[in-house]
């Protein structure tokens, strides 16, 4: 926030008896210990630091506000052929990994999407399998496998 920082804005919330009080949640992508404590000390109910893992923030999302959110069954597990690899992906073109590698780099998931959706019914263990690392935000991972000379396997 460029004129007032995440500290401060919870302190002026906290000491206005004027309005109901919200719960906050503080998210940084600071790596120092000490700003949990400085976070609670100015009135955070909790905080959180980033890259946030989505079953991590409804857990806490959960605990501050009384709330239960209904998940989708997960289908990270019990997918099919395991953790995807570098052979499984030289199925594809090379052109294709090409442009899917490029479209994963820009975190333009859309793209992939379009790439991935001519793909014959033969392949859907193999997008689905991309599709859940997309999911898990294992971009680095994908990338690294779409790779030429990237590694063999990499765990899902």
């Amino acid at each position: 926030m460029p004129e007032l920082d995440g500290l401060e804005a919870t302190r002026r919330i906290r000491a206005n008896g004027a309005i109901v009080q919200p719960r906050i949640v503080m998210l940084t992508a600071s790596a120092y210990a000490e700003e949990r404590a400085e976070a609670l000390q100015a009135g955070a109910d909790e905080f959180m630091r980033k890259p946030v893992e989505q079953e991590a923030l409804y857990l806490l999302l959960e605990q501050q506000l009384g709330l239960h959110f209904l998940r989708r069954p997960s289908h990270g597990a019990g997918l099919p052929g395991g953790p995807l690899s570098r052979a499984d992906l030289a199925a594809l073109p090379a052109a294709l990994r090409a442009s899917l590698r490029g479209a994963v780099r820009e975190l333009n998931l859309a793209r992939v999407a379009l790439l991935l959706e001519p793909l014959p019914a033969e392949q859907a263990a193999l997008v689905g399998r991309i599709e859940h690392m997309l999911r898990l935000h294992q971009y680095p991972q994908l990338c690294a496998l779409l790779e030429e000379d990237g590694p063999l396997a990499l765990s899902a």
